[in-house]
């Protein structure tokens, strides 16, 4: 009777253990996984944040240079999943095979979603801050420029989030009315960057179904990035999410893990583990300022140590990019522009062109012999866009892209020829594995959505909003930075060696 009434005793105390240490354990009955889930990630503990927190103060860290003062919203403490559409967005993802063995159930995704903060959408100043920055700025007219507004996706509370490191990748896209593919493109980012970044989404005049997208895939895969499984982000994860894409399905070099590209050293848990994602910003211009002036604002937004300048249509395949791009500006001191596409000679900087310059070798995996190279940086005068990194200090040293007499195209290039004669700079190229969706405004939107529809009432208002930068442009003196102590660079249209530099740093840091 004795030994009875202690056993029961036993099972009751132990009862009493579990339901102390987590409830909800007790009542799923999965203590032990939801144990696992938290040791997994070491944001789950982050404090629930107040109703009237800001989520726009998300600076850790004092920065040199001038940053803008974000609004204060009142914001919503809500999940990104909203009542209506939550279920049906994870049942989706179940058929799909996208969760269970893969990034657990669709529980597991519920919980997550809970600690994730949503914010209203709130009016940014942000042409204010970009002529106070952008040495060479479109001046401000808010009839012309209206202001955007932005809506910020975090994971719990900023003082949840004061104990890790500050940011040290911005990846900056612009985007626009590409609403049928931008699922992938906007979720390869989210599972293949690593170490510790935010994404700046920029959709610069985009129709409603683009815009309404967008909040579609951080609603969908948020939780996925942040519920700090092992093996959400892996390589056959990417693959079931974007292995439809045209061109992407019949060749499996698209696909294959790129150890061999300055990663053999790191673990298996590099290639399988998402990124330490810190935020995702929003943001919604209601009538086109255009490329160069978008790219501005999502740097003047930016909080990283390197800037990481995306288009909308590439989709990134290569586990780890963003880290493998910034090997060169790690390792050399006078590297100013990183391209992952492709980088040449201009005007009276002549080199060999180098990646992917011809539209024949965009549509095609990476060239066996620059995988062969990935370690190496082609030092060039200029490189194009998507994706096109910078070190942060340097690229606001040169004053930003000159939005004044540049609409889009060919803004890169000028200030990375000036980069060169003012200071002594180098751009080039690291080979990068990544799929270009071909033809991406026919195939990914309406042509009419596309081509005419950038968000002005009439197009006779985006006519004239045209002509008035184009005269702004002409009547304005250009600015150049003040000239820096090195000299012209001996070795454009040289190579240099990356894997000396590899354990320079935490490379392998998820």
């Amino acid at each position: 009777m004795n030994v009875r009434l202690l056993l029961i005793l036993y099972w009751i105390g132990w009862i009493a253990v579990v339901v102390v240490i987590d409830p909800r354990a007790f009542v799923h009955g999965s203590m032990v996984l939801h144990a696992a889930s938290a040791a997994q990630s070491p944001e789950y503990h982050s404090s629930q944040p107040a109703p009237s927190q800001s989520l726009l103060e998300q600076t850790t860290t004092p920065r040199s240079y001038s940053q803008p003062a974000l609004p204060k919203p009142t914001h919503e403490q809500t999940t990104t999943q909203q009542a209506s559409g939550q279920s049906h967005t994870f049942q989706q993802l179940t058929e799909a095979g996208k969760s269970g063995p893969v990034v657990g159930g669709p529980v597991e995704l519920h919980e997550v979603a809970q600690q994730i903060v949503k914010s209203g959408w709130q009016l940014l100043n942000l042409s204010a801050q970009a002529v106070q920055l952008v040495l060479n700025a479109v001046p401000i007219d808010l009839e012309r420029q209206p202001e955007p507004r932005a809506r910020v996706y975090s994971l719990g509370s900023s003082e949840g989030r004061l104990h890790l490191p500050p940011v040290e990748y911005s990846l900056i896209v612009n985007m626009h009315n590409r609403y049928k593919r931008l699922v992938t493109v906007l979720a390869s980012y989210l599972i293949t960057a690593r170490g510790s970044y935010e994404l700046l989404a920029f959709c610069d005049g985009c129709n409603a179904k683009t815009l309404q997208r967008a909040e579609e895939t951080f609603d969908t895969y948020l939780p996925i990035v942040w519920n700090g499984s092992a093996t959400a982000c892996s390589p056959e994860f990417l693959k079931k999410v974007a292995g439809h894409v045209k061109r992407g399905k019949s060749d499996q070099r698209f696909w294959k893990p790129v150890r061999e590209m300055c990663f053999a050293t790191c673990g298996d848990s590099f290639f399988r583990r998402c990124g330490s994602l810190r935020r995702v910003v929003l943001v919604d211009q209601p009538s086109a300022i255009f490329e160069t002036a978008s790219n501005n604002r999502g740097a003047v937004l930016a909080e990283g140590q390197f800037l990481i300048i995306m288009q909308d249509d590439w989709v990134m395949t290569q586990i780890g990019w963003n880290v493998h791009m910034s090997l060169p500006a790690r390792l050399y001191d006078d590297v100013f522009g990183i391209s992952g596409n492709c980088a040449h000679g201009w005007h009276d900087l002549p080199s060999t062109s180098v990646g992917r310059c011809a539209d024949l070798e965009r549509a095609r995996p990476l060239d066996p012999r620059l995988v062969n190279k990935s370690g190496t940086f082609f030092v060039r005068p200029t490189g194009n866009r998507g994706p096109l990194l910078y070190n942060a200090s340097k690229f606001r040293q040169m004053g930003y892209l000159n939005e004044l007499h540049f609409l889009m195209d060919k803004d890169e290039h000028t200030l990375h020829a000036l980069a060169v004669r003012s200071q002594g700079w180098v751009s080039g190229y690291v080979p990068l594995q990544m799929i270009v969706l071909g033809e991406a405004g026919r195939l990914d939107s309406d042509s009419v959505d596309f081509h005419q529809d950038n968000g002005f009432k009439t197009r006779e208002a985006e006519k004239e909003y045209k002509q008035w930068r184009k005269d702004r442009g002409k009547t304005a003196k250009f600015r150049q930075p003040a000239k820096g102590s090195r000299g012209m660079p001996t070795d454009l249209g040289g190579e240099r060696n990356l894997s000396i530099g590899w354990f320079s740093f935490d490379s392998c840091a998820t």
